[in-house]
């Protein structure tokens, strides 16, 4: 038998379950190309309720709201660096155009419900505007006793880019060392250059008498870019004592001493039977 007080317990949980805080789904692409646009999603999924307001904040500062029951419903705010495009943003989504480095940040979304509950929740994510640079690495080496070792060095970027060795198609190496420095160029706001070293002993570098090392330098998803080099095994190729095998063209090829010998024979013995022959004609 249900009690008065079980009867307003399920109630209340009922009343809870359909008013419970709405699920948001936040979109925030992780990075973005200097001068690009850039659109953040934040939906709403399907809930019982009323939406009473969706605010948005970069690093904490308000950039945008939206209020329904307002006319205009969306505004925007002058924070430096944002480049909101109003026409464009509404309830579930802001779009920032002609993005700089300044708009790297954390971005957080609060939408707020109402009726018969006042609901709110935040959700944010970071967002990286990135200096993409054209050119590829650069990559050097040499070899130490059969030993590699190579250096490959990446063009200015912000933020740096990442770096990592691809040996025989196979095994993939971090770099033992890896130094990141930093470039002030006029043009460009402070960046970084990646130096990656890697150190190949002899037993992990060869295969079948050659190393194909690969350096692989990336950001995000929108730099991809390598350079590569092949070293053969000097010990392989080259063996202590061991003479190369020098082959000549057919009409280079050197006459030995033991062919000239038999040839100045037959001509002496051709003259010699020449004049005997001469000689028993005239007698």
């Amino acid at each position: 038998m249900y009690t008065p007080q079980t009867l307003i317990l399920a109630a209340t949980l009922l009343i809870t379950a359909d008013c419970a805080t709405p699920n948001v789904s936040l979109v925030v692409p992780p990075a973005v190309k200097i001068s690009d646009t850039a659109t953040l999603d934040c939906k709403l999924e399907p809930f019982k309720g009323t939406l009473h307001e969706v605010k948005w904040f970069k690093d904490g500062t308000i950039i945008f709201q939206y209020k329904p029951a307002e006319v205009p419903p969306g505004q925007s705010f002058n924070v430096p660096g944002i480049n909101l495009d109003l026409d464009k943003s509404n309830s579930s989504r802001i779009v920032l155009s002609n993005v700089c480095p300044n708009a790297s940040g954390l971005y957080g979304c609060e939408i707020s419900t109402k009726e018969p509950f006042f609901r709110s929740t935040l959700h944010t994510a970071f967002m990286f505007v990135v200096d993409v640079p054209e050119e590829p690495p650069t990559v050097k080496y040499r070899q130490v006793n059969a030993n590699i070792r190579a250096e490959c060095a990446s063009p200015p970027s912000n933020p740096p880019i990442n770096i990592t060795w691809v040996v025989n198609e196979g095994k993939t190496y971090r770099g033992s060392d890896t130094h990141i420095s930093t470039h002030i160029n006029a043009t460009r706001n402070h960046p970084q250059v990646t130096l990656s070293i890697l150190e190949l002993f002899y037993r992990d570098a060869y295969k079948y008498g050659m190393a194909h090392v690969r350096c692989v330098a990336k950001l995000f998803d929108l730099y991809h870019k390598e350079a590569e080099f092949v070293a053969f095994d000097v010990e392989t190729f080259t063996l202590p004592g061991q003479k190369k095998l020098v082959v000549y063209p057919a009409s280079k090829e050197p006459v030995p001493l033991e062919k000239h010998f038999v040839i100045y024979f037959l001509l002496v013995v051709v003259v010699v039977g020449a004049l005997y022959g001469y000689v028993w004609y005239k007698s």
